[in-house]
């Protein structure tokens, strides 16, 4: 059997520059091997399958992977997702205001349409589980995580520290764009810390305080894999 797919440049108002995305928009009849297999395929930090939703008073159940593995919950995904079913008129007619109900594996996901173009090309969404704020790790372990040393992570706002929002990452602040741009996922430590931690990623930022970006960070996912890609956001 034949699937239909598309790829999206989420965050971004031009080609591949963002955060890419991979959708199914009728993933139906596909195994869970199946989908991580296509996810894994891919190679994208999230592949999204679209299926008829459990219950008929929501829009769809989306399923979400990693190419490692299966997560409950994601930011880009749950907007690339919006707009690519809207664009492709699979929701029969929408408006920018409209909200669509995600069934995800964190829980039902709140997303509505938005139009800046002319068309729908934005989404937004309300995450189905509450920022949570978890254990805080040593300047020192969180560095050899990153390939760097410990003076490049800076604790004056706040240390090294775990957030929850369905997914687990740790969050390291660094001292310049020029640790940002070494840093890396090495290995041996990154995989320590996922094991004993329960991690699905690491998360490094910067303050730039250029005017132009208030952020820019790097998220290493999935943490379990020998060599690891950075993501780039601003």
């Amino acid at each position: 059997m034949l699937y239909d797919f598309v790829t999206l440049d989420v965050f971004t108002d031009r080609m591949f520059g963002g955060n890419p995305l991979a959708v199914l928009p009728d993933a139906a009849g596909l195994t869970t091997e199946q989908m991580q297999a296509i996810a894994r395929e891919f190679n994208y930090s999230e592949t999204t399958f679209v299926l008829k939703p459990d219950d008929d008073n929501n829009t769809r159940k989306v399923r979400i992977f990693t190419p490692a593995a299966e997560i409950p919950f994601a930011g880009h995904p749950n907007v690339g997702t919006a707009v690519a079913l809207a664009r492709l008129d699979l929701l029969g007619p929408v408006a920018a205001g409209q909200r669509l109900l995600f069934e995800e594996g964190a829980g039902n996901v709140s997303v509505m349409l938005r139009s800046y173009g002319g068309e729908i090309d934005a989404a937004e969404f309300i995450a189905p589980v509450i920022n949570r704020l978890e254990d805080e790790l040593p300047a020192e372990e969180a560095a050899k995580a990153l390939g760097l040393t410990a003076d490049k992570v800076t604790t004056a706002h706040h240390g090294p520290r775990i957030l929850s929002t369905g997914v687990r990452f740790l969050y390291v602040e660094l001292t310049d764009l020029e640790a940002l741009a070494a840093s890396e996922a090495a290995p041996g430590p990154v995989t320590r810390i996922s094991a004993t931690r329960g991690l699905d990623g690491v998360f490094a930022y910067v303050r730039t305080g250029n005017g132009e970006v208030d952020f820019r960070a790097r998220m290493y996912a999935p943490v379990s894999y020998t060599h690891l890609r950075a993501h780039e956001t601003y």
